[in-house]
């Protein structure tokens, strides 16, 4: 399989939970506004890679406090010999806190990250949905860059 058919691959595989989701999150929470991104980032060269995401933004939140979550996949390098996938759910600046990080940062993509990220993809969207339910970023101790 070429990188392009990897990334429409990629895209079939994962748009279309987030595609649903974006809709959910639209019709329970009308004052946030939810986008799902495609697209390429880099030069396609190493490392430029592919992302997929649902954010859902906050008009409304404070200057002091995060207006953005997102649940991102990161495919780092896919045009590249040794592809990276990682799977967040996260908040923008100025904190930065990670809801949770599927993998201990970046791993190989290989067919068992494919699986677990496949298996794994309804929690992400939950914990997506938690947050956006939420509004802000956490204030538990927990929230961290690690997995959890």
């Amino acid at each position: 399989m070429d990188k392009d058919e990897l990334v429409r691959e990629i895209e079939r595989r994962y748009l279309p939970a987030l595609h649903s989701e974006e809709i959910n999150i639209s019709a329970a929470f009308p004052a946030v506004k939810a986008e799902v991104r495609s697209q390429a980032y880099g030069d396609r060269s190493d490392p430029a890679g592919y992302t997929i995401a649902l954010a859902g933004f906050f008009p409304g939140a404070p200057t002091d406090q995060s207006d953005e979550v997102t649940l991102e996949l990161s495919f780092a390098g896919i045009w590249g010999p040794k592809p990276l996938l990682e799977a967040a759910v996260f908040w923008g600046h100025p904190g930065g806190e990670v809801e949770v990080n599927l993998f201990q940062g970046e791993v190989p993509m290989s067919h068992d990250a494919l699986t677990r990220l496949d298996a794994e993809l309804p929690r992400l969207l939950q914990v997506f949905r938690d947050a956006v339910r939420r509004g802000r970023p956490p204030t538990r101790p927990q929230c961290s860059r690690t997995n959890q």
